[in-house]
Formats: C-alpha cells, sequence, structure tokens
C-alpha cells in the first residue's frame, strides 16, 4: 500500500477511500464502501501472507467503520444505512477474501460484529438468547407435562394389573 492507503497496483481504480465519504451527501453514492476491497484484489495473495498488511487492512476498516460511526452521529447518515452499509460490507469482504483465511478472519471480525458491537447484532444476539431461554422454558414445560401424563398411564396400567394379578389368585385358589 502506498502512504495514501491506497494499493500497490496498476490496475488500481479510481475509487479512493477518502472519495466514498466525501459523497456521502448523495443519496447512493456511500453505497460504494462496501466495494472498496475490489482495489485490493490483486494484492490479496501478498496480503494474507504478510500479518503486518493484513493488520493494515483491519486498521483500514476500522477506519472505515469510525468514519461510518462520525457520518451517522453528524446526520448525513442514518442508522438503517449505517447498518446495511456495513453489513454489505461485511458480504463483500467474505466473497472476495473466500480463498484467503487469514485476511478474511481479521478483516471479516472487523467488520462482522466479533469487533464491532452493532445495535442490530447486540438486538439479534439478545433477541437470540430470549428466544433460546423461552423455548427452553416452554420444552420443560411441555416435557414435565407429557412425564407427568406418562407417569399417570403407567401407574394406572401397573394399578390395572396388580387388580389382574389379584383376580388371578383368587381364581386360582
Amino acid at each position: 500500500m502506498t502512504k495514501e492507503g491506497r494499493p500497490n497496483n496498476p490496475l488500481y481504480s479510481a475509487f479512493a477511500y477518502d472519495d466514498a465519504f466525501r459523497t456521502m451527501e448523495t443519496e447512493c453514492d456511500d453505497i460504494l464502501i462496501p466495494f472498496y476491497i475490489f482495489n485490493y484484489k490483486m494484492e490479496l495473495d501478498d496480503i494474507d501472507a504478510d500479518a503486518d498488511r493484513i493488520a493494515a487492512l483491519a486498521d483500514l476498516y476500522k477506519g472505515i467503520i469510525n468514519r461510518l460511526d462520525a457520518e451517522q452521529e453528524s446526520g448525513r447518515l442514518s442508522s438503517k444505512s449505517h447498518g446495511v452499509i456495513i453489513r454489505l460490507t461485511h458480504k463483500v469482504i467474505y466473497k472476495i477474501m473466500e480463498k484467503y483465511n487469514n485476511a478474511r478472519e481479521k478483516v471479516g471480525d472487523v467488520m462482522g460484529g466479533e469487533v464491532l458491537d452493532l445495535p442490530e447484532i447486540r438486538a439479534y444476539n439478545e433477541g437470540k438468547a430470549e428466544g433460546m431461554a423461552k423455548g427452553k422454558a416452554e420444552g420443560m414445560a411441555k416435557g414435565k407435562a407429557e412425564g407427568q401424563a406418562e407417569r399417570d398411564a403407567l401407574e394406572a396400567e401397573n394399578e390395572r394389573l396388580k387388580q389382574e394379578i389379584e383376580r388371578l389368585r383368587a381364581a386360582s385358589v
């Protein structure tokens, strides 16, 4: 990467990091942010093999998150757009970096919620935990009721068999 953060790549696109944020006043230019990773596609073999370059790329995406946060706080970016951009960026990164495990794990974690604590992710995790707890409680209650019904049925069967044994004993005497 150059000191400006651009890839050392003759096929580098004209799409630069600052350009994505500079154009945020329009409705859909901010949607280009998830595709910034394409600027690094030809270097991913080298990046994936170099921990320092992976860290630099992860830092770049941490910077993107911080800039998105600032845009949201300033009111230039809605919470919904903020979440959509980050989720889409995460998906694009995972697709582009499919075969680059080291880089995908580090950069993907930054964009995917392990480092980033998005309200949507937090709400999903809380909802999932609440649903699991409710499902477990309902399952236990259902299991307890079914178990009690089976115990009652077995007790009734045992009582019937005891009476049958008593009847047979009485008949054989």
